[in-house]
């Protein structure tokens, strides 16, 4: 019986070990290697929403270094494979995002994205052959520099609007339409007339 439960141990830690999480190897840091993400920016995670499926994370970003975005950002992660993203309130983040929906990033796993260790902490980020944190932040200021947020009130008409016309609006268009129909049936007929001569 011992041996057969050594071996199902066996044969799960297997398993376990085949649908792990395996991440390519990230190519050196550079203004190369991050010409594929669409933002960057350091932030704090303000709210964690969604489900496994839609999981999504709001940031207040604290500086921007590549990409326009507004200073309070939601962006989409995987919150269900193994290579699953925890996102905790309250936590500081380096972002490297491909935008997937208007004015929405998404990160995983396998991106440059790294965690804010808290004192005392182990840094894994640093131990995968990467520069601490700080280097990191500071490398970004020097090569990418701080650009600036979107001003809401400057970019009222970046949003998507889905607005139903008024009554006046409506009747113009309507007029319009029927106006437009009325030149093609005019111009159609007398094509018609031309050629029955």
């Amino acid at each position: 019986m011992k041996k057969l439960i050594v071996l199902l141990m066996l044969v799960f830690a297997g398993l376990h070990s085949v649908y792990a999480c395996k991440c390519a190897e990230l190519a050196p840091f550079s203004r190369v290697a991050l010409s594929k993400y669409d933002v960057i920016f350091v932030g704090k995670v303000v709210a964690v929403s969604g489900d496994d499926i839609e999981a999504k994370a709001s940031f207040r970003v604290d500086e921007l270094y590549k990409g326009n975005c507004y200073q309070q950002i939601t962006v989409q992660y995987d919150a269900e494979t193994d290579c699953a993203m925890n996102f905790v309130p309250g936590d500081t983040w380096v972002i490297y995002g491909k935008w997937v929906a208007y004015g929405v990033p998404r990160v995983d796993m396998c991106s440059y994205s790294r965690l804010k260790m808290k004192d005392g902490q182990p840094d894994y980020y640093t131990d995968a052959n990467r520069a601490n944190y700080e280097t990191e932040v500071k490398w970004l200021k020097d090569s990418l520099g701080i650009q600036t947020y979107i001003d809401p009130s400057q970019h009222k008409d970046l949003g998507h609007k889905n607005e139903i016309p008024g009554a006046s609006q409506a009747i113009a268009y309507l007029i319009a339409g029927f106006g437009g129909l009325a030149v093609i049936f005019y111009f159609v007929r007398r094509m018609f007339k031309r050629d029955g001569k």
